[in-house]
């Protein structure tokens, strides 16, 4: 998985007859490795309060089918 992002900040102000504008930029990039495969379709994130929560469902495995034994 790889979370890539960019936060910008300006900052103006006036001291007298000067203006001044400060300006900003940070570069986000995060790769981690997952322990197992994810559904992709089902993928779902949230960014509040500089906080993102990121939903990953795991793919769901085929239900095994239960094999009855005979004796011969």
């Amino acid at each position: 998985m790889t979370i890539t992002g960019k936060r910008l900040s300006k900052n103006e102000g006036k001291e007298g007859d000067t203006t001044y504008v400060e300006e900003s930029s940070d570069e986000i990039f995060r790769s981690i490795e997952l322990p197992t495969e994810i559904n992709t379709a089902k993928i779902s994130a949230t960014l509040k309060d500089g906080v993102l929560n990121i939903q990953l469902p795991k793919v769901e495995s085929p239900k095994s089918k239960s094999v009855e034994q005979q004796a011969a």
